[in-house]
This record gives C-alpha cells, structure tokens and sequence, in this order.
C-alpha cells in the first residue's frame, strides 16, 4: 500500500505539484530520490537525493 502511495506522490510531483511527506520508513525513501530532509535529534539534517 505504502508503494502504490509513492508512485501517486510521484506522478503529482511530475506534475508540478510539491509533496511533502512524514514517515519513519527510511527504506521506503531509499527506494525514491527525492530531496529528503531528516528530523534527528531535533535537528534538521539533509539527506542526499
């Protein structure tokens, strides 16, 4: 289900459209590159795309 949501998320991000999305799955966001960012230790960090 998570899947089928990102391929959505992707298509309105081709379409002009900004997502933005909270999750704890990192794995889901390693397999979508994306800019990214991380809440860690309430600080905001930048993950590679």
């Amino acid at each position: 289900m998570a899947q089928r949501l990102m391929y959505l998320f992707v298509e309105l991000n081709k379409s002009g459209t900004a997502v933005v999305l909270a999750t704890h799955d990192i794995h889901l966001l390693e397999r979508f590159r994306f800019p990214t960012l991380r809440l860690r230790g309430g600080q905001i960090e930048v993950m590679a795309a």
